[in-house]
């Protein structure tokens, strides 16, 4: 293993990516396809900082896999120091103790031919309204294990879509069946308790199912594994990724894998990483901690959006507008929003920093539309959320007040978080969903009060 650093990870943040090469008991390059790892990260007195994922580089026959550490997951503090690194390598072995085939198709999510939002071989299942479907690589942290993933956003609370694949498989009484799939989510909340209708299911034909549940919240990449003895004989096994019930918010899928067999893990010994002490921003009532992103100055790769947000927001127009008319605020540009009526549509801006349980903070926006707005957004779907990443501790989240659908000239919006535990980031979510028409938003703010 080795370590470099790299300029920019990812979504905004710094940090060292550590270089990790796959080789079996012989010496030689093994291929990523079947291998999942994971590394945990604690401090030097071994207290857990955080999970990264493993990120299989191409072509996958090289056996390298990188994690990319952020800043946040390194030095929480800003103080520097040692971190241990404690490696977690999961490999697909079938009964005869040799590497698995994957009996999925597409397994990676990486291509959709026929742009449905579905990627190829998989299958919606279950009833409407609809759920949007995408599969994309514009995720932050990071976008994907490989490729391009698979999302979903579900319509209302009585959606019940999800995501199956049925395969050709062997088995007979005694055989194992196991699959795993990588799930990040953004805000998942309303689900009716473990395994009800958010899990990994997988089914053998004629049989029981094994289930292992999604685990709901803010969270990155992680792996969900499930496995089981199937009873009776069948042709064919279903993975089902059931995700129902989770209303405005989004879950993602990539590198999912099926086989017959079990799963092998090894865990190499610890290493060591040097994390160099990093500069913290000042925390008072008038230091604005957007570092200037909040005014939507710069769009360097002119898509519309300014530098600094996550879009979460497919099918959503962006533009800058420097337009005396629609700028405000000593500022050259306003960010021009034109939304399309649809759920779970949003962008966010994470600020990264020590934040401090019993400090409340304040996410503040100015904002005004063209014309009347249409649309009846529930409430929180048109307007800020104030989140803390689940660093350490639970997930800690306040909506604001929903957007005026009618507003001719640049009013605020706010929306406020007492912290109850420690964080090292604030996410401030600008919703946009469930309204048709064309806005503009400037001078976004957060500040501790």
């Amino acid at each position: 293993m080795a370590e470099l650093v790299l300029v920019d990870v990812f979504d905004g943040d710094q940090g060292p990516v550590i270089v990790t090469e796959l080789r079996d008991n012989n010496g030689a390059v093994m291929d990523s396809t079947p291998v999942a790892m994971q590394l945990r990260i604690t401090d030097a007195s071994g207290v857990a900082l955080t999970t990264l994922p493993g990120i299989p580089q191409t072509p996958r026959s090289s056996g390298l896999i990188w994690f990319y550490l952020k800043g946040r997951s390194s030095d929480l503090l800003g103080l520097g120091g040692t971190l241990l690194a404690h490696p977690k390598i999961h490999i697909a072995l079938a009964p005869d103790q040799t590497v698995a085939t994957n009996l999925l198709l597409n397994g990676s999510f990486d291509t959709d031919a026929n742009v449905d939002g579905i990627a190829d071989s998989w299958t919606r299942s279950g009833s409407g309204p609809a759920a949007t479907w995408a599969v994309g690589a514009d995720d932050p942290a990071p976008p994907v294990i490989s490729g391009s993933r698979q999302s979903i956003v579900h319509a209302a609370g009585g959606d019940t879509d999800y995501l199956t694949q049925t395969a050709n498989v062997t088995l007979v009484a005694g055989d194992y069946l196991s699959a795993w799939v990588w799930h990040r989510a953004t805000r998942l909340t309303g689900f009716s308790g473990p395994g009800a209708n958010y899990f990994l299911g997988l089914l053998p034909a004629g049989g029981s199912e094994f289930q292992t549940a999604f685990t709901d919240g803010e969270q990155d990449w992680n792996l969900v594994r499930a496995s089981g003895r199937v009873t009776l004989g069948a042709a064919t096994a279903t993975l089902r990724l059931v995700t129902y019930s989770t209303v405005l918010y989004r879950a993602c899928f990539d590198d999912a894998f099926m086989w017959k067999g079990l799963t092998g893990i090894t865990t190499p010994d610890h290493f060591e990483i040097r994390v160099k002490p990093r500069p913290r921003k000042a925390k008072t009532a008038t230091h604005e901690m957007t570092d200037g992103v909040g005014s939507f100055e710069v769009d360097s790769n002119a898509d519309g959006l300014a530098d600094g947000y996550a879009n979460l927001a497919s099918g959503v127009t962006f533009s800058l507008d420097g337009s005396n008319a629609n700028v405000g605020f000593g500022s050259e540009f306003a960010q021009k929003v034109t939304t399309i009526g649809a759920a779970g549509k949003s962008i966010r801006l994470t600020v990264r920093d020590k934040f401090t349980a019993g400090e409340t903070w304040e996410a503040k926006i100015y904002y005004k539309t063209s014309g009347a707005l249409t649309g009846s957004p529930a409430a929180g779907a048109f307007g800020l959320t104030l989140s803390a990443e689940n660093f350490n501790n639970g997930n800690e989240s306040n909506v604001g007040t929903n957007f005026n659908l009618n507003q001719a000239s640049y009013t605020t919006a706010t929306a406020t978080l007492a912290l109850a535990y420690d964080h090292s980031a604030l996410m401030i979510d600008i919703n946009l969903s469930s309204v048709t028409g064309t806005f503009w938003l400037d001078d976004l703010q957060l500040k501790k009060l």
